[in-house]
Protein backbone atom coordinates (compact mmCIF):
# COMPACT_ATOMS: atom_id res chain seq x y z
CA UNK A 1 0.00 0.00 0.00
CA UNK A 2 1.40 3.36 -1.00
CA UNK A 3 1.28 6.38 1.26
CA UNK A 4 -1.58 8.72 0.26
CA UNK A 5 0.64 11.57 -1.00
CA UNK A 6 2.87 9.10 -2.85
CA UNK A 7 -0.23 7.69 -4.54
CA UNK A 8 -1.05 11.03 -6.14
CA UNK A 9 2.58 11.52 -7.13
CA UNK A 10 2.64 8.09 -8.78
CA UNK A 11 -0.67 8.75 -10.57
CA UNK A 12 0.57 12.06 -11.96
CA UNK A 13 3.83 10.45 -12.99
CA UNK A 14 2.04 7.74 -14.97
CA UNK A 15 -0.43 10.21 -16.46
CA UNK A 16 2.51 12.14 -17.91
CA UNK A 17 4.17 8.99 -19.27
CA UNK A 18 1.20 7.21 -20.85
CA UNK A 19 -1.69 9.67 -21.26
CA UNK A 20 -3.04 7.89 -24.35
CA UNK A 21 -3.70 4.66 -22.41
CA UNK A 22 -5.64 6.16 -19.49
CA UNK A 23 -9.11 7.67 -19.25
CA UNK A 24 -8.79 8.70 -15.60
CA UNK A 25 -7.45 7.52 -12.26
CA UNK A 26 -8.24 7.89 -8.58
CA UNK A 27 -7.37 6.56 -5.13
CA UNK A 28 -9.93 4.34 -3.42
CA UNK A 29 -9.20 3.26 0.17
CA UNK A 30 -5.44 3.76 -0.28
CA UNK A 31 -5.44 1.76 -3.51
CA UNK A 32 -4.63 3.32 -6.87
CA UNK A 33 -7.22 2.69 -9.60
CA UNK A 34 -6.56 3.33 -13.29
CA UNK A 35 -9.35 3.26 -15.85
CA UNK A 36 -7.98 2.46 -19.30
CA UNK A 37 -9.33 2.40 -22.80
CA UNK A 38 -10.38 -1.12 -23.78
CA UNK A 39 -7.99 -1.18 -26.75
CA UNK A 40 -5.03 -0.15 -24.54
CA UNK A 41 -5.26 -2.73 -21.75
CA UNK A 42 -2.45 -4.91 -23.12
CA UNK A 43 -0.14 -1.95 -23.78
CA UNK A 44 -0.76 -0.44 -20.35
CA UNK A 45 -0.14 -3.71 -18.49
CA UNK A 46 2.98 -4.31 -20.60
CA UNK A 47 4.21 -0.85 -19.59
CA UNK A 48 3.47 -1.51 -15.90
CA UNK A 49 5.30 -4.83 -16.03
CA UNK A 50 8.44 -3.52 -17.75
CA UNK A 51 8.82 0.04 -16.44
CA UNK A 52 11.46 0.45 -13.74
CA UNK A 53 9.24 2.49 -11.43
CA UNK A 54 6.29 0.14 -11.44
CA UNK A 55 7.51 -3.47 -12.04
CA UNK A 56 4.14 -5.16 -11.70
CA UNK A 57 4.99 -8.85 -11.31
CA UNK A 58 1.67 -10.65 -11.11
CA UNK A 59 -2.01 -10.33 -11.77
CA UNK A 60 -3.66 -11.47 -8.57
CA UNK A 61 -7.03 -11.85 -10.23
CA UNK A 62 -9.23 -10.59 -13.03
CA UNK A 63 -12.93 -10.18 -12.50
CA UNK A 64 -15.84 -8.75 -14.42
CA UNK A 65 -19.02 -6.91 -13.50
CA UNK A 66 -22.17 -6.64 -15.61
CA UNK A 67 -24.05 -3.33 -15.72
CA UNK A 68 -26.81 -4.06 -18.30
CA UNK A 69 -28.20 -0.51 -18.16
CA UNK A 70 -24.90 1.00 -19.38
CA UNK A 71 -23.80 1.27 -23.02
CA UNK A 72 -20.46 -0.36 -22.15
CA UNK A 73 -22.11 -2.97 -20.00
CA UNK A 74 -19.06 -4.91 -18.76
CA UNK A 75 -16.28 -3.70 -16.52
CA UNK A 76 -13.20 -5.92 -16.39
CA UNK A 77 -10.97 -5.37 -13.37
CA UNK A 78 -7.31 -6.44 -13.16
CA UNK A 79 -5.84 -6.55 -9.64
CA UNK A 80 -2.05 -6.44 -9.86
CA UNK A 81 0.85 -6.64 -7.43
CA UNK A 82 4.44 -5.41 -7.49
CA UNK A 83 6.74 -7.46 -5.30
CA UNK A 84 9.63 -5.04 -5.50
CA UNK A 85 7.69 -1.95 -4.44
CA UNK A 86 5.07 -3.80 -2.38
CA UNK A 87 1.94 -2.15 -3.74
CA UNK A 88 -1.21 -3.12 -5.58
CA UNK A 89 -2.77 -1.44 -8.58
CA UNK A 90 -6.30 -1.93 -9.82
CA UNK A 91 -6.79 -1.45 -13.55
CA UNK A 92 -10.32 -1.23 -14.95
CA UNK A 93 -11.56 -1.31 -18.50
CA UNK A 94 -15.09 -1.10 -19.86
CA UNK A 95 -16.35 -2.98 -22.89
CA UNK A 96 -19.61 -3.90 -24.58
CA UNK A 97 -20.79 -7.41 -25.43
CA UNK A 98 -19.67 -7.26 -29.08
CA UNK A 99 -16.04 -6.10 -28.86
CA UNK A 100 -13.12 -8.01 -27.36
CA UNK A 101 -10.23 -7.32 -25.02
CA UNK A 102 -6.64 -8.28 -25.71
CA UNK A 103 -5.47 -11.27 -23.74
CA UNK A 104 -2.65 -10.56 -21.29
CA UNK A 105 -1.95 -14.25 -20.63
CA UNK A 106 1.31 -13.94 -22.59
CA UNK A 107 2.50 -11.25 -20.18
CA UNK A 108 1.13 -12.81 -17.00
CA UNK A 109 0.64 -16.57 -16.88
CA UNK A 110 -1.83 -16.22 -14.04
CA UNK A 111 -4.23 -14.38 -16.38
CA UNK A 112 -4.87 -17.53 -18.40
CA UNK A 113 -7.37 -19.08 -16.01
CA UNK A 114 -9.05 -15.78 -15.12
CA UNK A 115 -9.66 -14.86 -18.78
CA UNK A 116 -11.11 -18.29 -19.48
CA UNK A 117 -13.42 -17.98 -16.49
CA UNK A 118 -14.64 -14.53 -17.61
CA UNK A 119 -15.24 -15.88 -21.12
CA UNK A 120 -17.22 -18.80 -19.69
CA UNK A 121 -19.29 -16.82 -17.19
CA UNK A 122 -19.80 -13.48 -19.00
CA UNK A 123 -19.05 -14.13 -22.67
CA UNK A 124 -16.35 -11.43 -22.84
CA UNK A 125 -13.97 -12.48 -25.60
CA UNK A 126 -10.19 -12.16 -25.20
CA UNK A 127 -8.42 -12.19 -28.55
CA UNK A 128 -4.96 -13.76 -28.87
CA UNK A 129 -5.76 -16.14 -26.02
CA UNK A 130 -4.40 -19.56 -26.97
CA UNK A 131 -6.97 -21.75 -25.15
CA UNK A 132 -10.16 -19.74 -24.68
CA UNK A 133 -12.81 -22.34 -23.91
CA UNK A 134 -15.37 -23.17 -21.26
CA UNK A 135 -13.98 -24.36 -17.94
CA UNK A 136 -16.82 -24.07 -15.40
CA UNK A 137 -19.84 -24.97 -17.54
CA UNK A 138 -20.47 -27.86 -19.87
CA UNK A 139 -19.32 -27.53 -23.50
CA UNK A 140 -22.93 -27.67 -24.70
CA UNK A 141 -24.03 -24.99 -22.23
CA UNK A 142 -26.00 -22.14 -23.80
CA UNK A 143 -25.58 -18.60 -22.47
CA UNK A 144 -23.40 -16.94 -19.87
CA UNK A 145 -24.62 -17.50 -16.30
CA UNK A 146 -23.18 -14.38 -14.61
CA UNK A 147 -24.82 -11.92 -16.98
CA UNK A 148 -27.67 -10.07 -15.34
CA UNK A 149 -30.06 -11.01 -18.18
CA UNK A 150 -29.44 -14.75 -17.79
CA UNK A 151 -32.52 -16.51 -16.33
CA UNK A 152 -32.12 -17.80 -12.78
CA UNK A 153 -32.97 -21.35 -13.79
CA UNK A 154 -31.15 -21.45 -17.12
CA UNK A 155 -32.50 -22.62 -20.45
CA UNK A 156 -32.07 -26.39 -20.09
CA UNK A 157 -32.28 -28.91 -17.31
CA UNK A 158 -30.12 -31.99 -17.08
CA UNK A 159 -31.39 -35.31 -15.78
CA UNK A 160 -30.61 -38.98 -16.05
CA UNK A 161 -33.18 -40.91 -18.08
CA UNK A 162 -33.77 -44.47 -16.83
CA UNK A 163 -35.47 -45.32 -20.13
CA UNK A 164 -32.60 -44.10 -22.37
CA UNK A 165 -29.89 -45.03 -19.83
CA UNK A 166 -28.07 -41.71 -20.36
CA UNK A 167 -28.02 -38.07 -19.35
CA UNK A 168 -30.51 -35.95 -21.33
CA UNK A 169 -30.88 -32.19 -21.78
CA UNK A 170 -34.42 -30.84 -21.90
CA UNK A 171 -35.83 -27.32 -22.11
CA UNK A 172 -36.89 -26.00 -18.71
CA UNK A 173 -40.66 -26.21 -18.22
CA UNK A 174 -42.67 -24.47 -15.53
CA UNK A 175 -46.29 -24.45 -14.68
CA UNK A 176 -47.75 -20.93 -14.80
CA UNK A 177 -48.26 -21.04 -11.02
CA UNK A 178 -44.55 -21.46 -10.22
CA UNK A 179 -43.09 -19.20 -12.90
CA UNK A 180 -41.06 -16.25 -11.57
CA UNK A 181 -39.33 -13.62 -13.71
Amino acid sequence: MLHHSLSYFFINYLLRLVPKFLLFSYVDKSEIVFVTKSNAIYSFLFFLKKHTNSLVNIIMDICAVDYPQKYLRFEVVYNTLSFKYNYRLRIKSQIDEINALASVSVLFLSANWWEREIWDMFGIFFYNHNRLRRILTDYGFIGYPLRKDFPNVGFYEVRYSEVLQKVVYEPVEFSAYNRFY
